[in-house]
């Protein structure tokens, strides 16, 4: 039998004071202020143009399991779409810049998240943990 259990992670990110990881869609939502299908969204956008972020849920016969809660890396990559999204008020434009600039692209790569914050990279405060 697996059970899955949350590890809690008692750092925070500094430049987004973003809640300790992993988080629930719902947790980020009310923290940044905005609808859950407002992340529903945000999620949706990086999954289709950032490359890493699908490849942090955790999967199950080939399938990503995107229920699952946030890692730090989505939540950054989330955040980062909502403050695009605030600056530019235009999803066209960061779909535009997430399909043309490859910059924007390694910018929210998980190795750009990784060497940002290397204290992150711990796997205890990214994931579920299977018993």
């Amino acid at each position: 039998m697996v059970v899955s259990v949350k590890v809690q992670c008692n750092r925070k990110m500094n430049d987004w004071n973003i809640p300790d990881a992993p988080i629930t869609k719902k947790r980020l939502a009310s923290y940044l202020g905005v609808s859950e299908r407002s992340i529903f969204n945000y999620q949706l956008l990086a999954s289709q143009y950032v490359d890493d972020f699908l490849s942090d849920y955790p999967s199950v016969c080939g399938k990503y399991v995107t229920a699952a809660p946030l890692t730090a890396y989505q939540a950054w990559v989330l955040c980062n779409v909502h403050k695009f999204l605030e600056y530019f008020a235009c999803k066209r434009v960061l779909t535009d810049r997430l399909e043309n600039d490859s910059r924007i692209q390694q910018s929210w790569g998980k190795q750009a998240f990784i060497a940002k914050y290397p204290e992150y990279f711990d796997d205890s405060c990214n994931s579920l943990v299977k018993l």
